[in-house]
């Protein structure tokens, strides 16, 4: 909820940090059992939620690290400020398994599933090196130790993106929720990619899925939070990201939030950090 109710065994301390506000500073941890060794005195965080907003501040040099997707990422890959850096997390979509929602039908879900164009996702809205992905474990976290293949590949499903047997899948949804169309409420935090997602998502169902309407809900990342707390959502987008190299992890998370949704994968690896 604050910083002052946070707990820091690590180089570094949160301060000045509300539980609402967009700015907080990282201060030394005088109690860190290797603190000689800790140079940076104070790192200043700042949430700037606009690429090219980030990208203008960088230039003017007030920050020393942004993040750039979308177009800002397109206009940079030549430029000799940008790094790459693969990070194990995959953005998916959280859907809503409660009784009074679509997609407690397996159908509904399954055909989402296979009318997402991901590597159009990956390539023309985040533009920032992301790839797409297919499975909930990102690639390259992992070896399967028998077979010495990429864990995510080998796990990858047979089909992956098939419109005809979408539209199939949703018709036979629709039939057995006795509809004839629905109605979804995707949520995302209010950052423009995040916005520009749900756009994309949105245009790909109701263009792809016949008997389907989404409406795309973009709020503050703690408004969006509640949202999903509350079960006030169809979609929720989001991601993970790996806290070591192994997929175990990944069943951890499926199982945490498993009662009331389910993860359903849309779009792509994260990699591309400015």
């Amino acid at each position: 909820t604050s910083s002052t109710r946070l707990v820091y065994n690590g180089p570094f301390k949160v301060t000045d940090w509300t539980g609402t506000n967009e700015s907080w500073d990282l201060t030394r941890n005088k109690y860190y059992y290797d603190k000689k060794d800790v140079h940076l005195k104070k790192i200043s965080m700042q949430v700037v939620k606009d690429s090219n907003t980030a990208h203008q501040l960088f230039q003017d040099n007030k920050l020393d690290d942004a993040l750039v997707t979308g177009t800002t990422a397109q206009g940079l890959q030549k430029d000799k400020d940008l790094k790459h850096v693969y990070r194990a997390g995959t953005y998916y979509l959280r859907l809503n398994l409660q009784n009074n929602k679509a997609f407690q039908n397996q159908k509904l879900r399954q055909a989402l599933y296979l009318v997402l164009n991901r590597k159009q996702l990956a390539n023309k809205v985040l533009s920032d090196g992301s790839t797409a992905g297919d499975t909930y474990v990102a690639p390259r976290l992992a070896k399967d130790p028998t077979t010495n293949k990429d864990f995510a590949t080998e796990m990858k499903p047979s089909t992956t993106y098939d419109l005809k047997k979408g539209q199939e899948l949703w018709n036979e949804g629709l039939k057995e929720l006795n509809k004839k169309k629905v109605t979804l409420t995707l949520v995302t935090d209010d950052q423009t990619i995040s916005k520009n997602v749900g756009q994309f998502v949105q245009s790909q169902v109701e263009t792809k899925l016949k008997g389907a309407e989404v409406d795309v809900v973009s709020v503050p990342a703690k408004s969006a939070s509640d949202k999903v707390s509350n079960g006030n959502f169809d979609m929720n987008y989001t991601l993970w990201l790996a806290d070591f190299a192994d997929p175990v992890i990944s069943m951890y998370y499926l199982r945490l939030i498993h009662k009331i949704m389910v993860n359903m994968l849309v779009s792509t690896t994260t990699s591309n950090w400015n």
